[in-house]
C-alpha cells in the first residue's frame, strides 16, 4: 500500500512538494492548508528565479535544480513562466556572481546603467524567469489534483493534528511555523508591494542593498514595485499581514524611482502587503525530536523571500527525506 503523506501549507514550497510526491506515484498525497494556492500568500509574490539572501549548506543544489525546473515548465507551456532580461544594480563595486555560471548570458558590467541614478556604479545583467503568481498557483494546484492529490481547506493549530502512526508529515507552512512547529527562530519580516501600468518597462531591476531593498518586475500586463523589508512582532500582531500604508508606498515609490525613473510616472493599480517567513537558515531536515515521539515530520519552511527561487529544489530533497522515513 502506498505510504499516506500530509503536506501542510499550499503555496509555492507546499504545492511544489506534494506534486513531486505525487509523480513518484509511491505516495498517497493530501494537502491539508488555511488557505490554497492562488488563495494563499504566495500569490503577491513578485516572483523572480534569483538567488536571493537565503542560508542553507543545500543552497546551490536548490538553485540549479528550481532552474532545471522553471525551464523544463516554460518548455511545456506552463502559464505564467517567462524568461525575462534583467539587472542586479549596486552601488559599489562588485566581484564576479559566486552563481554566474548558472546562467548563460551573464554579464559583468560596470558604470552608470541607463533609466538608473548615477549612484549605481557596478550590475550584473542576465536572463532569468518571472513568474507571475496568479497565473502560475492555479496551475500547480490543478496539476497536484491531476495527479491525485487531495485538498483539505482547514487552519491548524498544530502539527499533532495531522500526525499518524503510518503516515509522514511535511510541513510546508511558511510564517505559519512560528505557530505550528513552534519556532521562534522564524521571524517574519513585512514587505510591502505596488502594481502599476506596464508601460514601456520590459526590463527587471534589482537593487538588494541591505535596509532598503527594491526592485521593478514587469510581467505581461503590469509592473510590480517594491519592496519593504521591516521586521514583524509576530507575538504582538500577529501572522495575517496588515493594511499598505501611504508611507511605505512613498518609500518604495522613491526607492524604484531610483532604479528606473519610469516608474516614477506609472499609474498605480494596485498597493498589498505580505509577510516572508525569514529565517537565519531554511530548514528542511527530518525532525529527529518528533521521532523520538513517533511521529515523522520534514519540515520544509523559512525561504524567506525565495520561496520561488528555492521551490523545486527543495521539493527534490523533500522527496529523497520522505523516501528515507517511510
Amino acid at each position: 500500500m502506498s505510504t499516506p503523506v500530509t503536506v501542510v501549507g499550499a503555496g509555492v514550497v507546499g504545492l511544489s512538494a506534494a506534486i513531486r510526491l505525487a509523480e513518484t506515484r509511491r505516495f498517497d498525497v493530501r494537502v491539508v492548508a488555511a488557505d490554497i494556492g492562488a488563495r494563499s500568500l504566495s500569490r503577491i509574490a513578485a516572483a523572480v528565479w534569483y538567488p536571493y539572501a537565503v542560508a542553507h549548506p543545500r543552497i546551490d543544489a536548490w538553485l540549479r535544480e528550481s532552474l532545471r525546473a522553471y525551464r523544463a515548465l516554460h518548455r511545456r507551456g506552463v502559464p505564467g513562466i517567462e524568461p525575462r532580461l534583467g539587472r542586479e544594480l549596486f552601488r559599489s563595486i562588485q566581484a564576479e556572481s559566486r552563481w554566474k555560471d548558472l546562467l548563460p548570458d551573464y554579464a559583468h558590467g560596470r558604470g552608470p546603467s541607463a533609466d538608473a541614478v548615477d549612484a549605481y556604479v557596478d550590475r550584473y545583467e542576465f536572463t532569468t524567469y518571472v513568474i507571475e503568481m496568479p497565473k502560475y498557483l492555479p496551475w500547480l494546484e490543478e496539476q497536484a489534483r491531476r495527479l491525485g492529490v487531495e485538498f483539505e481547506q482547514r487552519r491548524l493549530a498544530s502539527l499533532d493534528e495531522v500526525v499518524t502512526g503510518d503516515g509522514v508529515v511535511v510541513h510546508c507552512s511558511g510564517v505559519w511555523a512560528r505557530r505550528l512547529v513552534p519556532d521562534p527562530e522564524l521571524k517574519p519580516t513585512l514587505g510591502q508591494l505596488i502594481r502599476v501600468e506596464k508601460g514601456s518597462i520590459a526590463q527587471f531591476s534589482l537593487d538588494e542593498t541591505p535596509g532598503r531593498p527594491g526592485y521593478v518586475i514587469p510581467r505581461h500586463d503590469d509592473v510590480v514595485l517594491g519592496t519593504i523589508d521591516e521586521p514583524w512582532d509576530a507575538d504582538r500582531d500577529g501572522l495575517e499581514p496588515p493594511a499598505p500604508t501611504p508611507e511605505r508606498e512613498r518609500a518604495i515609490r522613491e526607492r524604484c524611482a531610483a532604479i528606473d525613473a519610469r516608474t516614477a510616472a506609472a499609474p498605480t493599480l494596485e498597493t498589498y502587503c505580505g509577510l516572508r517567513p525569514a529565517r537565519h537558515e531554511v530548514r528542511l531536515e527530518f525532525d529527529a525530536e518528533r521521532a523520538e515521539r513517533g511521529a515523522r515530520v520534514i519540515h520544509d519552511y523559512g525561504h524567506g523571500g525565495a520561496g520561488v527561487t528555492l521551490s523545486w529544489g527543495c521539493a527534490h530533497d523533500v522527496v529523497a527525506l520522505v523516501t528515507a522515513v517511510a
